[in-house]
């Protein structure tokens, strides 16, 4: 399926993207503490529900990256009237290449966009934007049971897909350290670094 046919497909949505605010604070809750003077990269962030939701609970800086850009005139519309455009600032550029500082991000947020880059590489681009003590959550679509008929099915609906959708212990496993790869970042070193 093209982008232009995506576009078409989600235009008008307010969210774009399974999910709801009371989703999206409830896992805020479940992160534990964010510092007060938080800041959030939200990749994928699509027409900005979940950016808006960021910036309105917890008072934070949120960078909101797309691609698309009638999506961030979305986002900016709605974050001058609800009052929180000086906390929220959309950029137009590719979660593949966000040209971000390393060691910048408290909160990396992806609802529903990690799977354009696929586990491993949002990871691998993602982990470096962090600083020391920072989090990151992202929704992730998971094969809950095995079925030739389900791949089948979305091989029809996404013919040139290329990521794999993975089990939920699958998905657990990629992200924990010593699964397929550890991260860790050194101190002092915002680059990445992976033992294996």
């Amino acid at each position: 399926m093209t982008n232009a046919k995506v576009y078409y497909l989600h235009e008008g949505l307010p969210r774009q993207a399974p999910g709801s605010d009371d989703s999206t604070w409830g896992a805020l809750r479940r992160l534990g503490p964010i510092p007060a003077d938080a800041v959030v990269l939200d990749v994928g962030c699509g027409p900005g529900r979940s950016a808006l939701a960021l910036a309105l609970c917890l008072k934070a800086r949120v960078t909101a990256i797309d691609i698309h850009q009638p999506c961030l005139d979305e986002l900016s519309a709605a974050s001058m009237l609800l009052g929180v455009s000086k906390l929220v600032t959309p950029r137009k550029r590719s979660m593949a290449n966000m040209k971000l500082k390393p060691g910048t991000f408290d909160l990396i947020w992806a609802e529903g966009s990690a799977y354009f880059l696929g586990i491993r590489r949002s990871l691998e681009t993602w982990l470096p934007l962090l600083n020391d003590d920072g989090h990151i959550a992202f929704t992730e679509l998971c094969w809950c049971v095995r079925s030739s008929g389900l791949a089948h099915f979305a091989h029809l609906i996404w013919p040139t897909w290329t990521v794999d959708i993975l089990s939920p212990g699958r998905l657990a496993f990629l992200c924990r350290p010593g699964g397929s790869r550890a991260w860790r970042r050194p101190k002092g070193d915002a680059g990445l670094a992976a033992r294996g």
